[in-house]
């Protein structure tokens, strides 16, 4: 199967290529996924980086689109949007983590400086609209502070008042802690317990903050509030997913957006955290039960996507392999890689892959829904390092 692999790799990477190409020709791109952390660009980047086999070759391109990204964030006046998806601080994320990672060599210590404290400013308006969403809202800020943690003293005292304010917010009952989520589609209140928007995404970012001492008192009874609530939020028919997507819903996707893929790599990482062996044993049976489920009508699953396709699945699995050793996770992640190379169907695809976008198959170039996210995770399993451009998507 590697050499399937390396050989969609190098497909990968010729149209990628191509890509950026036809954006040095053009000149320009859509505003919106200029400062998108999951969008063309920025996936472009990080593939052509962790292509190691040709990354001489690409690093002419690489220094184009950082170049490019980089100019637009200090020349405008107005930037469309602050949260980590597709605003500043996402952008600052790549910035930082490409700076840390010794893969660029610019001075942006004003730049992020900047971008530190309107994540901080932002994150607190985001919290008094109720907004603590991960992927749009103020814990996904919060995930880019945590990065600026060794370069900004001011970043302890702002993820303090981020987490004493997520204190503030919180809601209890027998269960445990919660929080009420009003960022849907529609508006409706809601109990979202996802890795992309909901408790899951809250448990990696408390997570992260015991593991560094902030507000450590607070964190932990949040932390392991936010567990055993989550713990108890099962359903009591699990013959397909263990948890919904959202309370009162009864079941959830397979994916990395949703379902119980998600929650247990989250839990996985508070349980390394707290050191807690129940809370490990807990991750591990509910992605074992997700190991079951292989049918589109048991999944979901209609693409090769990161976010809801089978790349992601492909990756969760593999990461929670090399954590437990349980060669359950192996098969699943070969059988999942497996699909993802079965995914390129479309002539008129890229490399064969095409997104699912509503009611439509879309060519996608994007980490999150695209092939520069299915390029990746083809990169990390055949790599024997371990990634850590996955940290943008709460998986290490």
């Amino acid at each position: 199967m590697n050499s399937r692999i390396n050989s969609t790799i190098k497909e990968l990477n010729e149209v990628i290529i191509s890509y950026v190409k036809s954006t040095i020709k053009n000149g320009k791109e859509e505003n919106n996924d200029l400062i998108s952390i999951f969008g063309n660009e920025t996936g472009a980047i990080l593939f052509l980086i962790n292509n190691k086999i040709s990354i001489g070759d690409n690093n002419e391109y690489i220094e184009y689109l950082l170049k490019k990204q980089i100019t637009y964030l200090i020349s405008k006046n107005e930037i469309p949007n602050f949260n980590f998806s597709y605003g500043i601080t996402g952008m600052g994320w790549l910035i930082q983590f490409l700076t840390r990672e010794n893969l660029i060599d610019i001075d942006s210590t004003e730049l992020l400086l900047e971008i530190d404290e309107i994540a901080f400013n932002y994150s607190i308006r985001l919290l008094d609209i109720n907004n603590h969403d991960f992927l749009h809202g103020a814990v996904g800020n919060a995930i880019y502070l945590i990065e600026r943690i060794n370069d900004n003293k001011l970043v302890v005292k702002y993820l303090e008042e981020i987490v004493s304010k997520l204190y503030t917010l919180c809601k209890r009952d027998e269960k445990g802690i919660y929080w009420v989520d009003n960022y849907s589609k529609n508006d409706e209140l809601s109990i979202n317990l996802s890795l992309s928007h909901g408790l899951a995404s809250k448990i990696v970012f408390l997570s992260k903050i015991v593991e560094l001492g902030i507000n450590r008192d607070i964190a932990s009874e949040l932390l392991t509030g936010s567990i055993k609530f989550m713990l108890k939020s099962k359903n009591t028919d699990k013959n397909l997913s263990i948890f919904p997507s959202s309370i009162g819903y009864q079941n959830s996707r397979l994916g990395w957006c949703y379902g119980d893929l998600g929650i247990s790599i989250a839990l996985w990482q508070a349980g390394v955290v707290l050191q807690n062996d129940k809370v490990k044993q807990e991750a591990i049976e509910i992605c074992l039960h997700t190991t079951k489920r292989r049918t589109p009508e048991q999944t979901l699953v209609k693409d090769a996507s990161f976010c809801h396709g089978t790349a992601g699945i492909a990756h969760i699995y593999n990461r929670m392999y090399c954590s437990t050793g349980k060669i359950e996770f192996k098969k699943a992640a070969n059988y999942w890689i497996e699909e993802t190379l079965k995914m390129a169907t479309f002539e008129d695809g890229l490399v064969g892959y095409k997104t699912w976008n509503t009611n439509k198959y879309e060519n996608d170039y994007s980490l999150l829904n695209g092939i520069t996210g299915i390029g990746l995770v083809l990169l990390s399993y055949i790599n024997d390092e371990e990634p850590t451009w996955d940290k943008c998507l709460l998986l290490s």
